[in-house]
């Protein structure tokens, strides 16, 4: 079987010796590309037919490969890990590989993988080596500043949690585990969220077997938190008091307290205890209004914090 294709070549085309590209653009339009040389008519000629058709040498269909038409594909935001593609539920049976070898080479706290970069290239920076277990696992956060405001923050978790819901299926997985630690940390702040976890399912997430997920949701979605007795006034400090407990906290986990580029776990904790005390959008001191009210909240979270070590880490001094 043979297919002709005609394709007219515009006389201004023809004059301005643009014929060739006229002629390429025509045939890329159709997803069949070609390198085509055409003479040029000489305008010295009289009676040249300008407008005629440019006659393309027949092709049979056979030649005409699938391969030679490029598909045109959305560009979407790359996927980070423990999340599926954007606009699925799910992952896929690759990412879910991925994930579990970002989850071997992880050096730290496997429950603090960062989701800010996308998977692929944080495994590639992990087989090369570039993330240690001295390595900060976040900057400090004194330059960021989350754009996302309460409101579109709880109407996100609302319309993830619909989403779920319509699309859940009979089998729970780890990804729903997730979801789940994920919701209770909104309800109940971060640093409730890593003393009740483990103490509620009796182990990390990641140990939880496989046919105890689903007793294990529901758990963190029955979890009510004990109310706490108000107090007449709330605990007042200075900017000066949170730096004294930033050293202190340097001091025990760091083994320092003056050279500001040793305190590798201060660094990597205080964004956390920030989060804990004052909510996602305060990770820095620089970011703390200026109150004595928003002080004394940060002062009283370092001190727990140096005191029942919820990092677990090594105490250095």
């Amino acid at each position: 079987m043979t297919m002709s294709i005609n394709v007219t070549i515009p006389e201004d085309d023809i004059k301005a010796g643009a014929a060739p590209q006229y002629l390429a653009r025509a045939m890329s339009a159709i997803g069949f590309t070609r390198g085509v040389t055409l003479p040029m008519p000489d305008e010295d000629l009289p009676g040249e037919e300008c407008n005629q058709p440019a006659f393309v040498d027949s092709v049979d269909n056979e030649d005409i490969k699938s391969d030679t038409v490029e598909d045109v594909s959305v560009d979407v935001s790359p996927r980070p890990f423990g999340q599926a593609d954007e606009g699925k539920t799910r992952r896929n049976k690759d990412q879910m590989a991925e994930d579990k070898e970002i989850e071997a080479l992880w050096p730290r706290d496997k429950d603090y993988i960062p989701t800010n970069v996308p998977a692929t290239q944080l495994l590639a920076d992990l087989k090369a080596g570039k993330i240690s277990a001295e390595t900060p696992n976040i900057s400090t956060g004194d330059e960021r500043i989350d754009p996302t405001g309460a409101e579109d923050k709880a109407q996100d978790a609302a319309d993830e949690a619909a989403e779920v819901d319509a699309n859940k299926s009979d089998v729970l997985t780890l990804d729903d585990l997730r979801q789940a630690a994920g919701n209770f940390q909104k309800l109940h702040g971060m640093a409730a969220a890593m003393e009740i976890i483990p103490e509620l399912l009796g182990c990390g997430l990641h140990d939880v077997p496989e046919d105890q997920i689903g007793a294990a949701i529901e758990k963190l979605n029955a979890y009510k938190e004990t109310p706490e007795k108000t107090e007449d006034a709330p605990f007042t400090a200075t900017k000066d008091d949170v730096i004294a407990e930033m050293l202190n906290y340097a001091g025990k986990y760091d083994g320092e307290r003056a050279d500001q580029s040793k305190m590798v776990v201060l660094n990597q904790d205080r964004p956390k205890i920030f989060v804990a005390a004052m909510g996602p959008d305060i990770t820095g001191l620089s970011m703390l209004p200026d109150d004595p009210a928003a002080y004394g909240r940060v002062v009283l979270a370092l001190r727990e914090a140096i005191e029942k070590n919820p990092f677990d880490r090594e105490v250095k001094g």
